[in-house]
This record gives C-alpha cells, sequence and structure tokens, in this order.
C-alpha cells in the first residue's frame, strides 16, 4: 500500500501516524478540551507534550441541498520537539452518498483568484455510518502562510473531490473570521 502527498511518497508507517493523528484529534475534542473561543479549542497531550489547536464547527452552508453539508477546519499541532505542523480538515456528512475522498490532490481552494491543491491520503480509514449519515474525514499537510492566506482573503472558494463527484462551497464572512480568530489566538499571539 502506498499514497502520495506533495514531498514524495507517503510510506505506510507514516499512514499509521496520520491515522494516529486523526484518533487523538477526535478524542481531543471530546476529552480535556479547553474552549478559548466559540469554535476554537486547544489541547496538551500530557503525555507526549504536544499541543494541539483546532479551528471547529466551519461548516460551508449551501441553502440548496440541505442534505449534504461540508465543514474546512485547520489545526496547528506544536511538538515537543519544537516541530509546528499545520493540517486543513475537511468533514463531509450526507444523507444521500459517499463523496469516497481518495488519495492524493483531492482539497482545492480559490483564495482571492489564486488556486491552491492540497494532498492527502482521502477518508478511505474514516468512513462510517451515523445516526443515518455517511460521515468522511480527510486530513491535509497545509502551511501557517495557507491558514493567513485563508484568513486574510475576500473570497475563499472550497472544492473537495471526491471518487463519487465533487463538492463545492463558498467562505460565508463567519467562516473567514473563525479563521481570523484562530490566526490571532495560535498563529500570530500579541
Amino acid at each position: 500500500m502506498k499514497f502520495i502527498h506533495d514531498s514524495g511518497r507517503l510510506e505506510k508507517g507514516n499512514f499509521v501516524k496520520i491515522k494516529l493523528f486523526a484518533f487523538l484529534l477526535m478524542a481531543s475534542l471530546w476529552v480535556g478540551c479547553e474552549t478559548n473561543k466559540p469554535g476554537l479549542y486547544s489541547y496538551r497531550d500530557s503525555v507526549n507534550g504536544d499541543n494541539y489547536e483546532l479551528i471547529t464547527d466551519n461548516r460551508l452552508d449551501l441553502a440548496s441541498n440541505p442534505g449534504t453539508q461540508v465543514w474546512l477546519n485547520a489545526s496547528r499541532i506544536s511538538k515537543g520537539n519544537g516541530a509546528v505542523l499545520y493540517y486543513l480538515e475537511v468533514h463531509y456528512e450526507s444523507v444521500g452518498a459517499w463523496l469516497n475522498i481518495q488519495p492524493g490532490e483531492t482539497l482545492a481552494l480559490n483564495i482571492d483568484g489564486q488556486e491552491h491543491r492540497y494532498s492527502g491520503v482521502g477518508s478511505g480509514y474514516t468512513r462510517k455510518t451515523t445516526s443515518g449519515k455517511l460521515v468522511e474525514d480527510a486530513t491535509y499537510k497545509a502551511g501557517a502562510s495557507d491558514i493567513r492566506a485563508i484568513a486574510k482573503a475576500r473570497t475563499v472558494k472550497v472544492k473537495i473531490i471526491g471518487a463519487n463527484g465533487a463538492m463545492e462551497r463558498d467562505f460565508m464572512p463567519d467562516n473567514t473570521a473563525r479563521f481570523q480568530k484562530f490566526v490571532t489566538n495560535y498563529l500570530d499571539p500579541r
């Protein structure tokens, strides 16, 4: 099994780390969370010393299709060894069909007219059915400059590409405001 991301090959051992990261991310939302502001959470892992800062509940609304919902969240992980990692996270829910997000460049953001593509391992290990909804999650490595660009943008158009089609959403002012708060609180604190 091999996966590709923007810096080359993602070996199976690293894939296990990504699965662990996804588990820790979800666990951090349920246990030991400290709410800083609505939609922003931080968590310190007392075992490894890593700090997790998250945007959660950044739903991208679309009134014409209420049976399908999409979120674009972000996270920052400050590792105990000093490394800092950034991720964009897609959460998809539908009462109709799987999006079936595959490995590769499956997230495209048009930020003020400039297209940015992000690569991830897909949603294959996160697909589940909950309360009659089909749910998928996909995580994409990003940089601090990507998070800042989203926060400063006048327009952000999101496209998530799946084997069963694509979802497109536009940022509304409250979506941009969540990224602005994230940058203010965690990337560029005063």
